[in-house]
């Protein structure tokens, strides 16, 4: 009985979410208030030289930036509704995870960073650990289509591959 109710706590406080019901409360609230975001372009882990990258660009997660850019606000608007609203996400899928792309939210010492592949519609979230919240696996709904635009108009000389 004690493990019943402790467990209905554990949920009911948001220490526990359904992953593919998109982000965790305290995910989505510190992205919500954000107040920088930037895009980047990331090296594939699949490509022979990323090893080489990784010791001669910047990076963001484990990924070497070949692109960097600063979102404008409106940008970060949509990117913030896309990412918050539970459509976007869908069931996982079962692909090499071969990111191309990546978002960082930054509210003074929190961050959170997306690492979207849109090959096969996966994307980690890493919250920093102010955020308080664990590193997660989401699917991207095939369709996401604010977030395709949206990275569309962020690197327009790139393709964005769906699954």
């Amino acid at each position: 009985m004690r493990v019943a109710l402790v467990i209905v706590l554990l949920i009911a406080a948001g220490c526990q979410h359904d992953e593919s019901q998109g982000l965790s409360p305290r995910t989505a609230a510190t992205i919500r208030e954000t107040t920088t975001v930037q895009a980047y372009r990331i090296a594939s882990p699949l490509a022979p030289n990323f090893d080489d990258l990784k010791r001669t660009h910047r990076l963001i997660s484990e990924y070497p930036i070949l692109e960097e850019k600063p979102v404008p606000p409106t940008t970060a608007r949509r990117l913030v509704a896309a990412l918050t609203d539970r459509k976007t996400y869908g069931d996982a899928t079962d692909c090499t995870f071969d990111p191309g792309y990546a978002l960082q939210f930054r509210r003074g010492a929190d961050t959170v960073v997306f690492v979207i592949c849109f090959k096969c519609g996966d994307m980690d979230v890493e919250p920093s650990a102010a955020v308080g919240e664990p590193k997660a696996t989401l699917a991207i709904n095939g369709p996401a289509p604010a977030l395709h635009a949206t990275m569309r108009e962020l690197f327009p000389d790139r393709a964005h591959a769906s699954r």
